[in-house]
């Protein structure tokens, strides 16, 4: 169906309500030339030729849905007997947009745990919502403009997000288990449908195991009702999923991400003890799976750097990013469809920062230097932001907002705390980058770890059951114990790799003198090069992380280097 037709079945019906309701739903390509611009004057709903499918919209009488996934008639059914509760009822994460015309009023929500992203405008024509951030403002509906606050956020907290902020005034993120609900009479309104509670946990360690496993298979019994490839990485999370596949299916198509050379520059660090490739290996002997490598060069990384702002629509994580797109480019030349072992972390408590022995947190345990985000500011601009407090606020609204279970014991409770911030902060920016780099590899992803029934139960089993026998993770372990050797089913908690070879360091320190010796670079108006520059010749490639387990110096660089690649192509402007 093409966008044409799409207006008159909406405008030829519906005009009186689509005038009053002044909706536009842009999910968009992630290529800025294929955008489409809406007129202030325009009294359409458009979305994208991805979006424009069989499956991606639906409508009734007096009901118009959209959605991210296939599965608009789902929510139109879904409406029907929940009604503004329809999100709880969809099986496949998504943001979906729903018009009830009968009512003159609008959903548009956000899947329970934000799995998929999505960004919103409102002004005095209504509220304009989209997937991917740029389609507000290459459609002009958003001015490109970053105030203290949005640099803040790029500054002090990024590549995360404070739940609902962006890098962009004005734009909004709506947060997860969230919708807008508007009509032509009132403003519109921010409704959270969804959160998860803290209860009592009364099961015993044998049959927790035993749920968790029959959750988890009913995930993946979800997922794999099509053909789906899967990401291994010889990690529990990841070979465990592959196991389960084998299991159900009796076939799994896998697929790993390596580096060229990478036993000659591998050194490791606590957040990174060994390479993925030996557990790879013995994970494709053990299971019997059908496997295909794909190995990665420094050029591609640096190269590709530009290409996973675009498909992100904002800076990330620099060579995580442009290295999950050239893995998920890989993968699209064989499926359509991927599972990954994302979220397996979040919910079970693999994390570094879960094995605190500290009796409290007072900061976000994975941002490790607020001295260098500091540093790398102009005096003048340090002193404006002040990102140190910035950060501390929002860690302590985060915190005031987090639920508690009565005479829970303090561990437990500080633990609790600690999840809560990875399912604010953390996960989102992960499950951000795999939505963006697969979608823009023609990838549709699923990540069974964030299947919802799951995350509810394992939400409030005790973290002393959760490590059992002194692992971490060690409760997914005896859920798999049957299934994996014990080399695998016992590998200490390793990342998703990323590149040691010096000869990256010396692309992205090439890049980033390059920006610093342009004039016209936006960085000029905030960055200091010079301490830049002082912090990257002293770096040691196993230094402590300045955001979560592998951004260290040549992810600072890579961050820079994206920060002015965007604001250069969205035409950013600074406003402090």
């Amino acid at each position: 169906m093409h966008v044409s037709l799409l207006r008159r079945i909406v405008c030829n019906r519906y005009r009186q309500e689509v005038d009053s309701l002044k909706l536009f739903g842009l999910f968009e390509s992630p290529n800025p030339r294929a955008a489409w611009r809406v007129p202030a004057s325009s009294d359409a709903i458009l979305f994208d030729r991805h979006a424009i499918k069989a499956h991606n919209i639906a409508y009734s009488d007096n009901l118009f849905a959209a959605s991210t996934a296939n599965n608009a008639k789902e929510v139109l059914e879904a409406y029907a007997i929940w009604g503004d509760e329809f999100p709880l009822h969809l099986d496949i994460p998504c943001v979906c947009a729903l018009w009830d015309f009968g009512k003159s009023c609008f959903f548009v929500s956000r899947d329970p745990l934000g799995e998929i992203p999505i960004y919103y405008a409102c002004d005095g024509n209504g509220v304009a919502f989209t997937d991917w951030l740029p389609s507000l403002l290459l459609s002009r509906i958003c001015e490109p403009v970053m105030d203290s606050n949005a640099l803040n956020e790029l500054i002090s907290i990024g590549p995360a997000r404070t739940p609902g902020r962006t890098f962009v005034a004005g734009i909004h993120s709506l947060k997860p288990g969230c919708m807008l609900v508007g009509n032509a009479r009132e403003p519109v309104s921010l409704v959270q449908y969804y959160s998860l509670h803290a209860e009592q946990h009364t099961d015993s360690e044998t049959h927790t195991a035993e749920v968790v496993r029959a959750l988890l298979e009913d995930a993946m019994k979800l997922y794999l009702s099509k053909p789906c490839a899967l990401m291994l990485s010889g990690g529990l999370d990841s070979t465990l999923l592959t196991a389960l596949a084998m299991k159900l299916d009796g076939i799994a198509d896998t697929y790993s991400i390596e580096y060229e050379n990478a036993k000659d520059h591998f050194t490791g660090s606590a957040f990174q003890p060994e390479l993925d490739s030996p557990y790879v290996t013995l994970a494709v002997q053990s299971l019997k799976c059908r496997h295909r490598r794909v190995i990665l060069t420094e050029d591609q990384l640096a190269e590709s750097l530009e290409d996973a702002m675009q498909a992100r629509g904002m800076p990330g994580m620099g060579d995580v990013d442009s290295s999950f797109l050239l893995f998920s480019r890989a993968i699209s030349g064989h499926a359509s469809r991927v599972i990954s072992g994302e979220c397996g972390d979040e919910v079970f408590g693999g994390y570094p920062w879960f094995r605190t022995e500290a009796p409290n947190i007072t900061f976000f345990p994975w941002s490790g230097s607020m001295d260098l985000r500091e540093m790398i500011l102009l005096p003048k601009v340090r002193e404006k932001l002040n990102p140190r407090r910035y950060a501390q606020e929002r860690f302590d609204e985060a915190v005031s907002e987090l639920p508690t279970l009565p005479e829970e014991p303090e561990h437990e409770r500080l633990l609790r705390k600690i999840q809560n911030l990875c399912f604010m902060f953390f996960m989102p920016n992960l499950q951000e980058r795999a939505y963006h780099m697969c979608r823009a590899a023609g990838l549709q992803i699923f990540t069974p770890y964030s299947y919802l029934p799951l995350v509810e139960y394992a939400y409030n089993i005790p973290w002393s059951m959760k490590f059992l026998k002194g692992y971490e993770k060690g409760l997914l372990r005896e859920a798999a114990r049957d299934l994996l050797p014990p080399d695998l089913l016992y590998r200490k908690k390793s990342p998703y790799p990323k590149t040691w070879n010096p000869e990256y360091m010396r692309l992205v320190s090439s890049q980033f003198e390059a920006i610093a010796q342009d004039r016209t670079s936006p960085l000029r108006q905030f960055i200091d090069f010079d301490a830049v520059r002082r912090f990257s010749r002293c770096a040691s490639p196993a230094a402590d992380p300045w955001f979560g387990q592998l951004m260290t110096a040549p992810q600072m660089l890579a961050y820079l280097i994206q920060t002015d690649q965007w604001m250069r192509t969205y035409g950013i402007e600074l406003s402090l």
